[in-house]
């Protein structure tokens, strides 16, 4: 009687780390989904070159923005270009 005690005990430890390891990978799961869609939410809504080139440059004319290039610039690129290939 004791073998199937035994045996029923360690069948309920492993459901219990079982559902253990189903919520925590759903919890998981979640998190990079909602990740992934505030990433796509942000590259969606911001302008690529505010990315890129630093809003320090950025001057307002009329209802256009202009952007002064300096070399400032091309090593904000330079670096956003490095940190992709790395």
């Amino acid at each position: 009687m004791s073998f199937v005690k035994g045996k029923t005990e360690k069948l309920q430890n492993f459901n219990i780390l079982m559902f253990v390891l189903f919520v925590s990978s759903n919890i998981a799961l979640l998190a990079m989904t909602t990740l992934c869609f505030s990433l796509i939410v942000l590259l969606a809504t911001y302008p690529l070159s505010s990315l890129i080139f630093h809003p320090i440059f950025q001057t307002q004319s009329g209802s256009r923005m202009e952007w002064k290039v300096t070399t400032v610039d091309f090593f904000y690129a330079e670096a956003a270009i490095n940190s992709i290939h790395c």
